[in-house]
């Protein structure tokens, strides 16, 4: 019979615990995600990430399981663990995926899944780049990979460990809510395992790029298809800044920003909030880049304004008076409608109210929440 030491011994202890500080581990996530975002959006792993003692340590607090009761725990199990496996912070934080699973809070679940990535991170991108790689040859990778590789398909690191973090944690859900001390290594070694090879494949074309000395520059500007492209365009710009958006919003909708959104709109502050999060736990993320990116590119393309002035009045009044259009052919605000449409009916909104008046008003308060989330992040 299977043996269960580790949920025996310390799942109690994290129930507790996280039943009162879950607040705090939301907070010390968020905070970490928020400093290291933009290394975490760029187009590529360029950097080493760091995951500090003391960012491991606000794990072991919020559980109230100290890590070397998490490592005399680990040491009794009589299965072959492996050294990447069985660090405290691992099980820590898989202890902590598992509660809210069973506690059906999916948010937390999800920022716990990424905070467990990114405590992976530096020691698997060590694997393959003892010192940081060199920019302009990563980003003519980054440039140059087909639409086969995730991160190419996806835009930028963050998202493309979410997805890849997110596959692995529904092939092996299972498992963990079953418990065992199996089950447990299984969860952690394929997470590690999918982290691994989704860099590795990088690494490949990274080292094949750096003996072949291509290179990617800012600043080249020969017209010739088979030469490096200028980045710093219109449609770079706007992939960027999508991106960098899109990733934010993974953590969940900022609520000052929520309340910011209801106010200017004179809706409940509550039923947006509502929406916003289930929104963004349910939708295809792909919805929200289309969102994202053709506010950015009516504005930087199509009305010719510069990307300094996102966080200012003009690109807010713009947007604005953008929204107010109708009769419209242009198919970037469409689109933009069409899918503010699609997600009121698909939360309910029609189902709540026949006012034609609130939903146009929750409509245009979805909308002018994320205008205010790109001025934020921009």
């Amino acid at each position: 019979m299977a043996s269960s030491i580790i949920v025996n011994d310390l799942f109690s202890t994290v129930q507790v615990n996280l039943k009162a500080k879950t607040a705090a581990l939301d907070k010390a996530i968020t905070d970490y995600m928020d400093r290291n975002m933009q290394d975490l959006t760029a187009v590529g792993p360029m950097k080493m990430i760091l995951f500090t003692e003391s960012d491991k340590e606000v794990v072991f607090n919020c559980i109230g399981v100290d890590k070397k009761i998490i490592n005399r725990t680990t040491k009794s199990v009589k299965i072959t663990w492996g050294t990447n496996v069985s660090k405290p912070i691992n099980i820590a934080l898989v202890l902590a995926i598992r509660y809210y699973k069973m506690n059906k809070n999916t948010k937390m679940a999800n920022k716990c899944l990424m905070y467990l990535v990114m405590a992976m991170y530096p020691t698997l991108f060590y694997n393959f780049w003892k010192f940081q790689p060199n920019e302009d040859i990563m980003r003519y990778t980054m440039n140059n990979l087909t639409n086969k590789y995730k991160i190419k398909q996806l835009g930028n690191l963050y998202l493309a460990l979410s997805d890849t973090a997110t596959v692995s944690d529904r092939t092996y859900e299972d498992n963990l809510l079953r418990g065992t001390d199996e089950d447990i290594r299984y969860y952690i070694q394929a997470l590690n395992t999918r982290i691994r090879s989704f860099l590795r494949k990088i690494a490949n074309e990274f080292y094949k790029n750096e003996r072949e000395k291509n290179y990617m520059s800012d600043e080249y500007d020969d017209p010739d298809p088979e030469h490096y492209k200028e980045v710093n365009s219109t449609a770079y710009s706007v992939d960027v800044t999508t991106n960098a958006v899109a990733s934010k919003l993974m953590n969940g909708p900022d609520m000052k920003i929520v309340d910011m959104a209801a106010k200017t709109c004179q809706v409940s502050r509550n039923e947006l909030r509502n929406y916003l999060n289930r929104m963004i736990i349910s939708t295809n993320m792909e919805d929200i880049k289309v969102i994202i990116s053709s506010i950015l590119y009516l504005y930087l393309y199509d009305a010719k304004n510069n990307k300094t002035e996102i966080r200012t009045n003009k690109f807010l009044l713009y947007c604005l008076e953008m929204y107010k259009k109708s009769n419209t052919s242009d198919e970037n605000i469409i689109r933009i409608k069409k899918i503010l449409d699609k997600w009121l009916e698909e939360l309910g909104a029609y189902k709540k109210t026949q006012r034609l008046a609130t939903i146009n008003n929750f409509r245009r308060a979805i909308f002018t929440f994320f205008v205010f989330t790109i001025m934020a992040n921009a």
